[in-house]
């Protein structure tokens, strides 16, 4: 039921560059009563493959350990794919979709649940934090340690079903992490819940530096002329990105800017997104008959790897959009903001962590909105240039893994009194 993920180690000195005089030592001395405690990640996000928390974990795990803590992530399996498909109901609807789970889909899921509590009494940890909805339940069949539900996703403005499943067990955790204050649940004990919001590694390859010739070179193998205005938004291929809505704002823009075009770089093949593949035929239809469009569902090559043709888009192009619905926070908008790009992102959520509108980009609700601030950036790239100079700064100050791994061994060495 849990797979054991290995990953590469780090060395937690390499981010010195990212960080003020004096931080790593002080984060090294207060990981020091967290030397050897086993502190073991629980998600549904393969090792491989997976979205937003697979990037944090892969990158959280190897720095905690380079601290000395003895971290592990598992990873859940089920025997079969009904489990993400009820999952992913789930989640939607504590973001608020308009859905009914079925009594069958409930018992299903807490019936796993029972089973990852079963594979957790097989493990000796001093501290878990089980990541989402999808092993949420755990706990009320598994609590013989500290344990941290750490939730990812928008639930600002959750379906009532949903959130009258989970709330039963997500009370009984010792600790329970958002993402930012808005997220926060009604009737949840004030003094369990903490606010942390997530963080890109900047020595994971698609946030290394990049030649933007270089950039340039690989978009025009790929029949996209790098003289004319190119946006972009690169996200998975999910309702809740609004793809739909970016073509709208696109094709409006593009009566000003004729030149204008549009690339939409996702993954359908990310396990963890199962209607990813349903998403991207629908925007397949939507954006046929137009040659300025171009749809990736995957790098265009073997020899092109996921991470790199990331951060080629982002580098590349004008404008990055992210015109969410629903956001958790978003870590392609830090990753743009990290190349220098300006963002044009939907007011919602985790977006409104990272756009100070105005400043280092721009926050909008609806295609129209969107539009006008692409046709405004693209006729002004002093603009453009500032807000995305902005921007990086931005999540340099707020936004890298070496925060976030303070907030973790602050909440570890918390919860188990240390």
């Amino acid at each position: 039921m849990l797979e054991l993920g290995k990953l590469e180690p780090k060395n937690i000195d390499d981010y010195k560059p990212f960080v003020n005089d004096g931080f790593l030592d002080s984060l090294k001395k207060a990981s020091e009563p967290l030397q050897n405690k086993k502190i073991f990640h629980i998600s549904a996000s393969p090792l491989f493959g997976g979205g937003g928390i697979t990037e944090v974990l892969k990158s959280v795990i190897p720095l905690e350990r380079a601290l000395g803590i003895d971290s592990q992530w598992y990873s859940i399996k089920p025997t079969d794919s009904v489990f993400s498909i009820i999952t992913k109901r789930i989640l939607n609807a504590l973001q608020g979709a308009n859905i009914t789970l079925s009594t069958a889909e409930i018992k299903r899921y807490l019936d796993i649940n029972k089973l990852i509590a079963k594979s957790l009494e097989e493990l000796t940890p001093d501290l878990l934090i089980l990541h989402d909805p999808q092993p949420l339940a755990a706990i009320g069949f598994y609590h013989n340690v500290p344990m941290i539900s750490r939730l990812h996703f928008d639930f600002s403005e959750p379906n009532n079903q949903a959130v009258g499943l989970i709330m039963p067990y997500l009370s009984e955790y010792d600790k329970i992490v958002f993402t930012t204050k808005e997220f926060i649940l009604n009737n949840l004990p004030k003094d369990k819940i903490e606010v942390h919001p997530v963080a890109i590694d900047p020595l994971a390859e698609k946030n290394k530096p990049i030649n933007p010739e270089y950039a340039k070179s690989i978009l025009q193998i790929l029949g996209i002329d790098t003289s004319r205005p190119i946006i972009a938004q690169v996200s998975r291929f999910d309702p809740w990105k609004d793809p739909v809505g970016v073509i709208q704002a696109y094709y409006m823009a593009k009566n000003t800017l004729p030149g204008l075009q549009l690339i939409l770089l996702g993954n359908i093949l990310t396990e963890d997104n199962p209607e990813a593949k349903e998403v991207f035929r629908i925007v397949k239809k939507y954006a046929s008959g137009d040659p300025d469009i171009f749809l990736f569902k995957k790098p265009p090559s073997k020899k092109t790897s996921n991470e790199m043709m990331v951060k080629t888009v982002q580098s590349a192009s004008d404008i990055i959009l992210q015109k969410s619905i629903k956001e958790g926070f978003g870590l392609s908008i830090a990753e743009a903001m990290w190349q220098g790009r300006p963002v044009i992102g939907g007011n919602v959520g985790g977006i409104k962590l990272q756009i100070e509108n105005g400043v280092n980009g721009f926050l909008v609700s609806t295609p129209k909105e969107a539009s006008e601030r692409i046709i405004e950036l693209i006729k002004n790239p002093e603009l453009a240039k500032k807000m995305g100079t902005k921007a990086k700064e931005s999540v340099r100050k707020n936004f890298l893994m070496p925060r976030l791994l303070s907030d973790h061994i602050k909440l570890y060495s918390s919860i188990l009194n240390l």
